[in-house]
């Protein structure tokens, strides 16, 4: 069997290319002037890429408990796009809101970005 667990660096090496790549299109979209820039666009990256991590990983555990327990095999499933759909639904929501044009301005759009990743994670930071 071929073992999918992820190891803490090559986490931490996702992480980064998500933080490096949001950032180069953040980078791009604040030298333009344009919404949505640095900060928001490393957010929704790094965002993104917990989101598939945490896929894979539920996807992992249903493949052992699989195998551990054969006679559980049809009962076991894990959808590999079932969370990540949710990501782009959400995202495509957000920047898609008729009031986009305004929530540069106050900030409003990377708060509603770290609200809906803290919402879909089920964080509480207060």
């Amino acid at each position: 069997m071929v073992d999918m667990h992820l190891s803490i660096p090559e986490v931490a090496l996702r992480l980064l290319l998500a933080m490096v790549m949001g950032g180069a299109i953040g980078y791009e979209r604040q030298y333009k002037s344009r919404p949505a820039g640095l900060r928001t666009h490393i957010l929704v990256c790094m965002g993104a890429c917990v989101i598939a991590l945490i896929q894979v990983e539920i996807a992992t555990g249903a493949m052992r408990d699989a195998l551990d327990h054969p006679d559980l095999a049809g009962v076991i499933r894990s959808d590999e796009a079932r969370l990540i759909a949710q990501v782009v639904s959400g995202v495509g929501f957000l920047m898609g809101d008729r009031r986009f044009r305004n929530c540069h301005r106050d900030g409003l759009l990377h708060h509603r970005i770290k609200q809906f990743y803290r919402d879909l994670l089920c964080i509480d930071d207060r």
